[in-house]
């Protein structure tokens, strides 16, 4: 048989080009060649192809002027394929029968409506559905993080679900970057003898993390552990229990979490403050996300007494990757404690305002900073050998290289 019927512009993800459907036929030995589904993109020419045999279920949602049709695939990956005219069904459906493919079918909610179902298919997939009707869905792998953003009862109705952004989308166009979801109160789940019953929207976030798992940070365990005892966020705002792995660090709180890529890491900086506290400043190349704010500079403000930390390290790494400058267990003052732990694991220098080549400046206090106002914010400058670092909200790094003049006034 010759090739089946083509449909274009199909969108797929983010990208249109042409949905192909290629029929069985018989090659010159007299074995049949399969029949398959392909993709092509308008702007590369990149295929993207489908063989009969690695089909599980299909599905077309009627859109009207824009319907799709899902391919779910042996292994649960999901295809969406949008764009095809309602009056094609007939044509689609026939085709996927003759390859003894049934394809069900699911009517679009196109009320307005926004009270609905979440359901989870695998994985891989969460649906958004109505009395029956399909409303929207969402890829978990689209999904960066899911955190409780409200305070008191609104922490028990809200969740926020936060998606990856793509840095390559011009400015022209738009993208989805977070939703929130209400879940009403006076509905929570079900819970057996002597379980605590939890509110819908954490067990609604609970299956979300359990699924993207932005705790995964390549191994099991944690290198090391900080309780929030041993210090306060101030940017952001909040305490939080820090977990660091080999990779990538872990801020946990109670309504969020997050993950920082040690690569993501630019600079890092102790720098004391008054009253016997000090801040611990990382510095993003890509801004932390929190709700409608981003944060380019975490300050973890740390108290200046003695703890003892327990390092999950084999003797291997101690001896071998961190030449001996680690141990098992190491037990000094929190400031420097995680300044020298956090310098190794991610191998960035931690810049200190005790270092005659970062900072030389002292004032009348003795101290390395000057108290002062940016604005209506009160803060803290720290002239620096290369810059000012003004802490800690909003937090603002100064190069000496670009600045053009100076002035005091009294």
């Amino acid at each position: 048989m010759s090739a089946g019927e083509q449909w274009s512009p199909i969108q797929f993800g983010k990208a249109f080009g042409t949905f192909i459907l290629s029929r069985r036929k018989e090659k010159a030995d007299g074995q049949m060649k399969s029949a398959k589904v392909t993709w092509v993109n308008a702007t590369d020419n990149t295929p993207k192809t489908v063989q009969e045999n690695d089909i599980e279920n299909l599905v077309w949602i009627d859109g009207g002027r824009r319907s799709e049709i899902r391919l779910v695939l042996k292994g649960g990956e999901l295809l969406r394929f949008i764009g095809f005219p309602v009056k094609d069904e007939p044509t689609i459906k026939k085709f996927f029968e003759s390859i003894d493919k049934e394809i069900s079918r699911v009517e679009m909610q196109t009320n307005g409506t926004n009270c609905g179902k979440f359901e989870f298919e695998g994985d891989k997939n969460l649906t958004f559905m109505q009395k029956g009707k399909f409303v929207f869905e969402l890829a978990t792998d689209d999904i960066q993080n899911c955190h409780l953003p409200g305070v008191g009862k609104s922490a028990k109705t809200d969740c926020e679900i936060r998606f990856h952004e793509d840095d390559s989308l011009t400015t022209e166009r738009d993208e989805l970057v977070e939703m929130r979801v209400y879940f009403p109160n006076d509905v929570e789940e079900e819970a057996g003898d002597g379980e605590e019953v939890k509110p819908l929207a954490e067990t609604f976030r609970q299956q979300i993390l359990d699924r993207v798992d932005v705790g995964d940070m390549g191994q099991d365990q944690a290198v090391v552990e900080w309780p929030k005892t041993v210090g306060t966020f101030r940017v952001p705002n909040g305490r939080f229990q820090v977990e660091m792995f080999m990779n990538a660090m872990r801020l946990h709180g109670e309504s969020s979490d997050y993950k920082i890529l040690y690569k993501n890491i630019e600079k890092l900086f102790l720098l004391r403050q008054p009253g016997g506290y000090y801040f611990f400043i990382i510095s993003l190349e890509v801004p932390l996300r929190r709700g409608q704010q981003r944060y380019k500079h975490l300050i973890w403000r740390l108290k200046d007494e003695m703890h003892e930390a327990k390092l999950n390290l084999s003797e291997e790494l101690l001896a071998g990757k961190f030449m001996g400058k680690l141990d098992k267990r190491m037990e000094m003052e929190v400031p420097k404690l995680v300044s020298v732990i956090t310098m190794h694991l991610t191998e960035i220098k931690v810049h200190t305002d005790e270092s005659k080549s970062d900072s030389k400046f002292v004032s009348i206090s003795g101290l390395p900073c000057l108290r002062c106002d940016m604005n209506n914010d009160s803060g803290f400058l720290y002239p620096l050998v290369r810059q000012f670092i003004f802490a800690y909200k909003p937090t603002i790094f100064v190069q000496y290289q670009v600045t053009f003049h100076f002035s005091l006034s009294s």
